[in-house]
C-alpha cells in the first residue's frame, strides 16, 4: 500500500503451509482507496517470518491475473476443480493429501480424508458463462 493511503483490514485467516516447518498461508481481505483488496501471504519460518509469496488484488477489473507461464494450469485447475466441486465432491479426494490443509469460516481441517467428508456439507456454486468464476447460490 503506498504510503499514507487510507486501508481498513476486514477478515483474517491463515493455515498451516506444508513449506516448512511453521510456514504459514495468511489471507487478508479489506478496503483500500474506496475498493476491495485482498492479499494472500505466504509465510516461512526460517528463525524469523519472512514472506516467501505474496498475491495482491485491488477490486476485481482484471478477472484472470495469472502470469502467462501459468495461465494454462491455473485455467485447467479452476475448471477441473469447480466443475468437479458442482458435480462430484467425492472425486476432489484424489487432489488433497494428508498435510492439507483447508478453512471455512471457523473450521480447519488437515487431511485428505477430513476435507473429503467436509466438502459435501459446504453450499453449492453456479458457475458463470465464462466458466471459470464460481458464485455462491
Amino acid at each position: 500500500l503506498p504510503p499514507g493511503s487510507m486501508h481498513r483490514i476486514v477478515t483474517v485467516d491463515a493455515q498451516p503451509s506444508v513449506v516448512g516447518s511453521g510456514a504459514l498461508l495468511v489471507f487478508v481481505t479489506g478496503e483500500y482507496v474506496g475498493q476491495q483488496f485482498s492479499e494472500v501471504f505466504q509465510l516461512v519460518n526460517s528463525g524469523s517470518y519472512y514472506i516467501h509469496n505474496d498475491i495482491f488484488r485491488v477490486g476485481n477489473t482484471n478477472a484472470f491475473n495469472v502470469p502467462e507461464a501459468a495461465k494454462d494450469v491455473a485455467k485447467q485447475f479452476i475448471e477441473f476443480y469447480y466443475s468437479t466441486y458442482s458435480s462430484n465432491r467425492a472425486a476432489l479426494l484424489n487432489i488433497y493429501r494428508p498435510n492439507s490443509c483447508y478453512s471455512f469460516e471457523q473450521t480447519q481441517l488437515q487431511g485428505a480424508q477430513d476435507i473429503a467428508n467436509k466438502l459435501p456439507q459446504l453450499p453449492g456454486f453456479r458457475r458463470d458463462a465464462c466458466g471459470i468464476m464460481a458464485k455462491p447460490w
